[in-house]
């Protein structure tokens, strides 16, 4: 449910250090992610910023079930 995968985040930040000194770098992590919503009849994609309890109410009044994704790193819904 992050923003990006572990593999895209390192990658990241490796290239940031060929620049900049690693005393010098900072990286936030965020504590909410996005709701990702296709309309299947117009197929408009729009997106809800969520916070992670509202992603957990969600995820349990749908039945649904986080399933982690070893490429990425991450859970997936």
């Amino acid at each position: 449910m992050p923003f990006s995968s572990i593999p895209w985040t390192n990658e990241g930040i490796n290239l940031l250090m060929k620049e900049v000194p690693a005393h010098k770098i900072i990286l936030a992590v965020p504590f909410y992610t996005r709701e990702w919503v296709t309309n299947l009849w117009t197929n408009i994609v729009k997106s809800h910023d969520r916070n992670m309890a509202e992603v957990d109410r969600i995820i349990t009044s749908h039945g649904l079930q986080k399933v982690w994704n070893e490429k990425s790193l991450q859970k997936y819904v």
